[in-house]
């Protein structure tokens, strides 16, 4: 019956709309043979599917399918931005959506449209979405973050001081071993000391870094005769708080979120970095590549190409508005 009908009525008729009604017959189908009911919005139930019953669901998808064609030559893009534009009134001028834990703000409303729209090259609240292969355990997610969120040497060690004696001249730096392990942090005295040693600002060589202990470092910086010791200390003690030592530089923070489209009853969880280095997020070890999404279009476009920064609009004007409970048909996009 399916095969007769699309070949006398349907056969010029577009070959996705036909895939997905044969798709949905042969699953319908399926079920039925297997014995599993499906509740109707009349609160019965239909088991067996006649063939007069299955040429009216056919004719009534043919008639709206027909419907749903425009003619050649309509003002498409006017009908679009119409639709999009009127609901938009609607809207509030100024909304925040807290995402995660942590409260991370993401601009909604007027304002993210205008930038959506108007392909803004900085936005206010730029977002990756970070999938993660083993999405189920916490620890692995915070692992995972640490290699992505930046980490300086101010964040992990517990004072840089100053030693001045007639023998020695030099600064100290004591990591916080306790805190590292804490955040689950994927460094070691050795990580930091090529981090040092790799600094174009403080220019030191080998033979000035020693290694005291697992949690201490000792830096003979040397200095020219114009310049005093004083300063030249000062002035590496202030580079130090700053320096690189795991993650992106324009990464200023990342949280582990729960993913809100997972129906399992175990929490799935994902990364929301806050930046626009997508390309380096995408390359980092354990994040599943292909699921990586970010909010701003001209990164999306440099980094993956057209398609994916036509589909990234349609993806954020459609978040935007349904954050506000406006849905607008997707075609309009």
């Amino acid at each position: 019956i399916l095969n007769s009908y699309i070949s006398t009525s349907l056969n010029d008729t577009n070959g996705v709309f036909i895939d997905k009604i044969i798709q949905f017959v042969t699953k319908l189908s399926d079920n039925c043979k297997n014995g599993q009911n499906y509740p109707s919005n009349d609160n019965k139930t239909y088991v067996n599917v006649t063939s007069k019953t299955l040429n009216y669901f056919l004719q009534l998808c043919f008639r709206k399918y027909q419907k749903a064609s425009i003619d050649p030559g309509t003002a498409v893009g006017a009908i679009c931005a119409q639709s999009i534009g009127e609901p938009a009134t609607q809207m509030t001028l100024k909304t925040f959506h807290f995402a995660g834990v942590a409260a991370m703000n993401i601009t909604l409303g007027v304002p993210r449209l205008k930038e959506i729209i108007n392909a803004a090259i900085k936005i206010s609240t730029p977002i990756i979405s970070v999938p993660i292969d083993v999405n189920d355990d916490i620890d692995y997610a915070r692992r995972v973050k640490g290699r992505i969120e930046k980490t300086t040497l101010g964040h992990v060690c517990t004072c840089i001081s100053e030693i001045f004696s007639n023998e020695i001249y030099c600064i100290r730096i004591e990591l916080d071993i306790h805190r590292i392990k804490l955040l689950q942090l994927e460094i070691n005295i050795e990580m930091i000391v090529k981090a040092i040693l790799s600094s174009s600002i403080l220019k030191l060589r080998p033979n000035q870094v020693s290694i005291m202990s697992e949690s201490s470092i000792l830096l003979y910086p040397q200095h020219k005769e114009s310049k005093s010791k004083y300063f030249v200390f000062q002035q590496i003690k202030y580079h130090l708080h700053s320096l690189l030592i795991k993650g992106f530089q324009s990464v200023n923070r990342a949280i582990v979120h729960i993913d809100e489209s997972n129906k399992s009853e175990k929490p799935k969880y994902k990364l929301l970095v806050e930046g626009n280095d997508l390309r380096s997020v995408i390359s980092t070890r354990s994040v599943v590549s292909t699921g990586v999404t970010c909010n701003s279009t001209l990164v999306v476009y440099k980094v993956l190409g057209v398609e994916a920064a036509r589909q990234t609009i349609i993806n954020e004007i459609s978040y935007t508005m349904k954050n506000h409970g406006i849905n607008v048909d997707i075609r309009h996009f």
